[in-house]
This record gives structure tokens, C-alpha cells and sequence, in this order.
């Protein structure tokens, strides 16, 4: 099975006929069925049954036309950007991010990065933050973006920003307009938060215990956005990270910060023994330098 097998596969499938394939390919009637019998013989299952003159897929064909469909267009592109590389136009920088640093830092240093850098290709994984180490590990990203610690030898952690928490409450709730808040403020409230497996739910969740009039967590849920949503409602008050809180702003929700010992630290993730490409490593700068600025409220004011 080989790359030009598969793509005949995929130009019989668009012809509806052997016949009209071979005339696309420039090749006889009987060389493009001899490939598709061939491929039917090595997967072992029928690609086609024949209909009315015309080729329609079997089931078994139908899913291996998706796969052969999704490999060929990776292959594509890796063609493309062979030739970009040839010709220095530009560089892929593959980068996997926890949703937090993804949807609240990504897309404004992003936009920052390629302004200066319009032909550079940027490939953005969603992953949880357990993933993220692993996945930079295995070689199949530049960087990552995950909040600190990470425990995983076969990767460096550098760390970008270290922050506070903020309060998430319902627009018009009575502490929205205070400057900074404290956790015995929300004493009595109805809180939304993570599900206690989350590192920073069990650090809220020792400073309220440590409270003598505590809230109660009524809603939780595993994603920070989900937070701010089920706040926006009007469910109770939440807790979250000044990236979050910047992707999920609007007339809905308030962001106070809050005076806890709360403290998140967010860092890259690079491959260790692998000097970064000099791209990686102005995406990291600019990365950081966004970071403080929705820190510090640049943005998100």
C-alpha cells in the first residue's frame, strides 16, 4: 500500500466509475483496477460493490475513505511546508496548551506573534493539563503552556507568570464594585467551582474550611469557563485564574480580585536535550509578555 495506491482509491470514489478514474489518472482501465483490487486484497475487506454501472462504497469503505482522506491531507500539507521551508517563507510552530492558557492567552499573543510573522503556520491542541508534559515529551509540540508544577523528567518547565486568583461574581452582586475582596466576604454564598481533583479547588477548598463562616460549593464542574458561565446565570460566585476570567469577560460577570493565599504559577514546557528553534523562542517571549499583561489588567480592564 503505498501513497499513489491510496489516492487512486480516492479519484475512483469521486469518478463513481473505473473508466471515468483511469481518464484522470492518465492510466488504462485495467492498471486502476488492478490497484483497487490489490488494496482490497491487503486490507482483506471490499472497498466497492457495483451499482448500476456505477462503483458505490461498501461500509467497510466508507471508514477507510475517511482515514485515507484525513492521512492524505497531512501528507499535503507536509508537501507544502516542505516547500515553504525550501524557500524560508516560513516555520510550523506546534504548541499544546490546558484551555485556560489556550482561549485566555493564546489568541492575543498569537495575534502579537503573527503580525510580525504573518506566513507562520500555527498548530493549537486543546489538552488537560495531565497531557500536555507528555505530549511536549513524545516530540509531537514545540512548547506547552500548563500550569506549574510539572512532574515529568523528560521535559524542562520554565515559568512565565505567577498570579493571584479572582473572585467571579454575578454582574450586580453586592461585592461586583469592591477593589479587592477577601474569601470570609463570600461567607454565605452559593459558590460554583472545580471538582475537588483540581489543584487549585483543593487550595480554595482549605481556605474556606479554615474559614469560620463558610460558603458552599452548590455547583461543580471540571472546566473554569463552565465556572464563569454558571456565574454569569447567577448560580453563586466562583473563584478563577485572570486568564480565564479575561476569555470568559462580559456585561454579565464581575472580576474582583481576591485576597487569598491562592497563589497559581503557569509555565512553558519545552523538550529537554532539543535547543528550541530561534521561532519557538520569540513565541515564548511573547507568550510571557501577554501573560502580564492580562495579569495585570492591561487587558482585561
Amino acid at each position: 500500500m503505498n501513497v499513489k495506491d491510496l489516492q487512486t482509491f480516492v479519484t475512483v470514489v469521486q469518478s463513481g466509475t473505473v473508466t471515468a478514474a483511469a481518464t484522470k489518472l492518465f492510466l488504462t482501465q485495467p492498471a486502476v483496477s488492478k490497484i483497487i483490487s490489490g488494496l482490497e486484497n491487503e486490507l482483506e475487506f471490499a472497498l466497492f460493490e457495483r451499482r448500476k454501472r456505477r462503483l458505490e462504497l461498501t461500509q467497510e469503505g466508507v471508514a477507510f475513505l475517511a482515514e485515507v482522506e484525513s492521512m492524505l491531507s497531512r501528507f499535503d500539507e507536509l508537501t507544502d511546508t516542505a516547500a515553504n521551508i525550501r524557500q524560508g517563507r516560513f516555520s510550523r510552530v506546534r504548541i499544546v496548551a490546558m484551555p485556560t492558557l489556550a482561549y485566555g492567552l493564546l489568541p492575543t499573543a498569537l495575534k502579537a506573534f503573527r503580525d510580525r510573522h504573518d506566513d507562520a503556520l500555527i498548530s493549537v491542541e486543546v489538552s488537560n493539563r495531565s497531557e500536555v508534559a507528555r505530549w511536549v515529551a513524545t516530540r509531537q509540540f514545540d512548547i506547552g503552556l500548563v500550569a506549574l508544577p510539572v512532574a515529568n523528567p523528560a521535559v524542562l518547565s520554565e515559568p512565565f507568570i505567577k498570579t493571584k486568583t479572582l473572585a467571579a461574581l454575578p454582574a450586580g452582586h453586592r461585592l461586583a464594585s469592591r477593589k479587592s475582596i477577601e474569601l470570609d466576604d463570600l461567607a454565605g454564598e452559593s459558590l460554583v467551582g472545580l471538582s475537588s481533583d483540581s489543584v487549585m479547588q483543593r487550595r480554595i477548598n482549605r481556605q474556606i474550611s479554615d474559614s469560620a463562616n463558610k460558603a458552599t460549593l452548590m455547583i461543580d464542574t471540571t472546566s473554569l469557563f463552565a465556572v464563569c458561565n454558571f456565574v454569569a446565570c447567577g448560580h453563586g460566585c466562583g473563584v478563577v485564574d485572570p486568564f480565564t476570567a479575561f476569555a470568559a469577560r462580559s456585561d454579565r460577570i464581575a472580576f474582583v480580585p481576591l485576597d487569598a493565599e491562592i497563589t497559581l504559577e503557569y509555565g512553558l514546557v519545552k523538550q529537554k536535550g532539543r535547543a528550541p528553534a530561534p521561532m519557538v523562542e520569540e513565541l515564548s517571549a511573547t507568550i510571557q509578555e501577554h501573560a502580564f499583561a492580562v495579569v495585570q489588567k492591561d487587558l482585561l480592564a
